[in-house]
């Protein structure tokens, strides 16, 4: 359901490899990379993510730089799955956190995955690290 713009399909790619080796839930794993992702991708398009804070969760921009406002987005959002109940990082769900070589490897397959920004086997390991 990409509406007409460029979709990005690079979380779920990583969420669906924790998903194989792990058999959790693609939702739990999507509250997990997502933020994390978003940590390691929003300076790619600032305005974009300031956007997402403004227009999804009402974060106003005066007296904030754009960074300010991202960031408050992407916290917004942890707080929104943290509401539900979900986990958004992989130590509050037990997860073992020294697979993320075979992890990145298996979702790049050797080439990378995503489009807002592409995602090569050292990113997917630096956005895994994030969600530890």
């Amino acid at each position: 359901l990409g509406l007409g713009r460029q979709e990005d399909w690079g979380t779920h790619r990583i969420g669906h490899e924790i998903t194989a080796l792990y058999g959790t839930t693609h939702g739990v794993t999507l509250a997990i990379v997502f933020p994390a992702w978003m940590k390691y991708v929003y300076k790619e398009n600032m305005n974009r993510f300031v956007q997402f804070a403004e227009n999804v969760f009402g974060v106003l921009k005066a007296g904030k730089s754009s960074e300010q406002v991202a960031l408050e987005g992407i916290r917004k959002i942890e707080d929104f799955i943290k509401d539900m109940n979900m986990p958004t990082y992989l130590s509050e769900y037990n997860l073992p956190t020294d697979d993320f070589e075979l992890i990145a490897e298996k979702c790049t397959k050797g080439s990378c995955v995503g489009r807002f920004k592409k995602l090569y086997k050292e990113d997917v390991i630096n956005i895994l690290e994030l969600a530890k």
